[in-house]
């Protein structure tokens, strides 16, 4: 869902991660928000891709899909993950806007993604403050439910050990 011109979607509520080497503010996930994607899809550049793996199972993952450009909204969060000590990270695992992905893709793109939504250092591993989305603030949210969105929650059978 795209936030509307009377709602502000890029509103954050940040907190500062003890741990976070940079001393820089990050976003805090919860379980049930929504963050809204702050960067430009640019050929070639700048790109949000989406993860079947979170960063702490391997942080060469290969992306899923490149993803969509600035504004795209993603919840709710099912489950995140803040690796700032090791891979450096806060990633949401989310539902993919499916409305806005192109139906050729479609088939590719997991029910749930993992989206790295900030990340503590720079590509040459300097403390750096990079934020590639940001929460959505409860008003918005609750603004959108009051206008008949609702949310979207996936639930995915256990994985069997075999």
């Amino acid at each position: 869902m795209q936030g509307s011109e009377s709602h502000n979607p890029t509103d954050v509520r940040n907190v500062r991660h003890r741990s976070d080497p940079s001393g820089g503010w990050f976003p805090q996930p919860r379980v049930g928000d929504y963050f809204v994607q702050t960067i430009r899809r640019l050929p070639g550049a700048s790109k949000l891709p989406w993860y079947f793996l979170a960063p702490s199972n391997n942080s060469r993952t290969r992306a899923v899909y490149n993803g969509l450009d600035r504004g795209t909204i993603f919840g709710p969060v099912h489950d995140y993950e803040s690796t700032l000590n090791s891979f450096g990270f806060v990633s949401i695992l989310v539902p993919p806007p499916w409305s806005m992905i192109p139906e050729a893709d479609k088939h590719m793109i997991p029910e749930l993604v993992w989206i790295n939504v900030s990340k503590n250092r720079n590509r040459l591993g300097h403390p750096a403050r990079v934020i590639w989305a940001k929460r959505v603030e409860n008003e918005v949210v609750e603004s959108w439910r009051m206008e008949g969105w609702f949310d979207r929650r996936i639930t995915l059978p256990p994985v069997e050990d075999s």
